[in-house]
């Protein structure tokens, strides 16, 4: 298994070491849904600040992340008032978004399988 690559982007924000190794500690979490393929899966990640003169005048941060897992692409975006909450919301959503996918590949594996062994078996 390859390790996975990892791009920060800091908008609005100067990106520290702390925060870069926060959010790639919660991204590797994701690699054991990698698979054995030889393809490297790459995480593309945005964390910043967004300053808008809106009704509300605190700032407001956000993460989002383009994932990238043998040739499938997720995305999850968060917003929420510091940015380590919004890794968090960020990374969870993430993570549900590519489970769900994983469950769903296996569980069609397993029927065609299933399927499979019933034509042994019985024939037709």
């Amino acid at each position: 298994m390859t390790p996975m690559q990892i791009q920060f982007k800091g908008t609005n924000y100067e990106l520290t070491s702390d925060m870069t190794d926060l959010a790639t500690r919660k991204i590797q979490v994701l690699e054991k849904y990698t698979g054995k393929t030889g393809s490297e899966p790459m995480a593309y990640l945005d964390m910043g600040k967004r300053t808008e003169a809106h009704q509300n005048s605190d700032d407001l941060w956000y993460a989002d992340c383009n994932l990238d897992i043998e040739g499938k692409r997720y995305y999850a975006q968060a917003d929420a008032p510091t940015l380590r909450s919004a890794l968090d919301r960020m990374t969870a959503e993430l993570a549900k978004e590519v489970r769900r996918d994983h469950k769903r590949k296996h569980s069609l594996l397993r029927r065609g399988g299933a399927r499979v062994k019933e034509i042994f078996r019985f024939g037709t």
